[in-house]
């Protein structure tokens, strides 16, 4: 194994990278879980009792949701294209559409989606950007 097979690519980690949606159109723009800004932010969020009560397992999943949900738009998803609404017009990446989305019950399917990306080391590996590129 070539160590460059497992290498990460620091700015995808940071900036996040365009991963589409299981067996939609959409696709997010998705930084790394634990990247240096996440990892500032997650600091801050230790002195938040609501932030640490989710983290003991204190609160429901939904509860949790809604309290880590400001520090996922901030810092792991960067934004997204093809989402639309039900009306079919397109839904245009804001931090406050995503808050919303990320804290409704019915769309925790799609929470769990991506927090599972920002977790997957092959989404910002280096040879994974170039495979994406064509090169």
């Amino acid at each position: 194994m070539k160590l460059s097979s497992i290498r990460s690519d620091l700015s995808l980690e940071r900036d996040g990278v365009w991963i589409r949606y299981r067996g939609s159109d959409a696709e997010f723009r998705i930084a790394r879980f634990g990247n240096e800004s996440f990892e500032r932010a997650r600091k801050e969020l230790r002195r938040d009792a609501k932030v640490r009560k989710a983290a003991a397992g204190e609160l429901s999943d939904q509860e949790s949701r809604d309290a880590l949900a400001p520090a996922i738009v901030e810092h792991l998803l960067r934004g997204w294209r093809g989402l639309l609404n039900d009306d079919g017009t397109e839904l245009v990446f804001s931090k406050e559409a995503a808050l919303k989305i990320l804290r409704d019950p019915e769309l925790k399917d799609l929470y769990d989606w991506i927090i599972s990306q920002t977790r997957d080391a092959e989404n910002f590996r280096k040879e994974t950007e170039q495979e994406i590129l064509g090169n």
